[in-house]
Parts: C-alpha cells; structure tokens; sequence
C-alpha cells in the first residue's frame, strides 16, 4: 500500500494506516511526506500493530518530504537499505514468492529539476538490480492537467 500521509505527527493517521493496512491485509506499506524531522522508535509500532515488523525511513527536510517504509517480517526479509534525495530503497527477500526484490518508495519535490535528477537516480537502481523484481511506488508530484491541481 502507498500512503502519502500529509504529516504523520498526529496519532489518528498513524492509526488510520494501521486499520487501512489490517482491514486489507497489507504486508508492506510505503508512506510519503510524513512531516517528521525526528521520528521515534514506538511509531512504527503504532503504525504497524503488532510485533512482526520492521521498518525504514528517511526523516523530512524540514516540513517537506519525510518516507517511511514497513512491513510484516514473515513476508519480506531486508538486506540493505539506503536513502537518496526523495527516495527510500529497500532491497531484501519476498518469502512467499522465493524472490529477490527491491522496493523504492518515492517522495518527489515539485522542482522539474529535481524530477529529473530523481528519474535518473531511479534508472540507475533499475538498472543495477535488473535481475530482481522492483517495484516504485510513491508521490510523483506530478498532475496531467491543470485544473487536477489542489492546493
């Protein structure tokens, strides 16, 4: 599941995601632009629930940005994981399937500049890990059209 929370500061959204996640029997879930420039250890508990998890994240650039990434420790087992400028890589195992898997999870700025730069980073990885399974998942910041723009 892809989540952008729009600041995960407050309790409710942390508790929101975790009943999103149980209700649907999500396994991993990639949150955007969490807000936070310091994040704690329990809050990855209140996210996820239960003790069978584990978790990365990349703290926000003052109150832009922010990732996080978790999962159910039975169905992914993580090797490494790194982050760039408006990415969080984890690269690991996806038990069920015997698969090796690298999963990005993206929180791109509005700078067509840094849009770029971040497409790039991502072909890169891609490339890297071509005999894996990838998957991208994210907030591209990006709209097809102009009156799709909020805010």
């Amino acid at each position: 599941m892809s989540f952008n929370a729009r600041e995960l500061g407050k309790r409710i959204k942390r508790n929101e995601i975790r009943r999103l996640s149980r209700s649907n029997g999500i396994e991993m879930c990639c949150i955007q632009e969490t807000k936070m420039e310091k994040i704690e250890d329990r809050i990855g508990g209140e996210i996820w629930g239960d003790k069978d998890y584990e978790w990365v994240y990349r703290k926000s650039e003052g109150r832009s940005g922010g990732l996080i990434l978790i999962w159910n420790t039975k169905v992914f087992s993580k090797t490494s994981s790194w982050h760039l400028k408006g990415m969080l890589v984890a690269n690991g195992r996806w038990v069920d399937e015997d698969a090796d898997m690298v999963i990005i999870n993206v929180y791109a700025l509005c700078s067509v500049l840094e849009k770029e730069q971040l497409c790039e980073a991502i072909k890169i990885i891609v490339e890297q890990y071509e005999d894996r399974k990838i998957c991208v998942v994210g907030d591209f910041n990006s709209i097809r059209e102009e009156n799709d723009r909020v805010g």
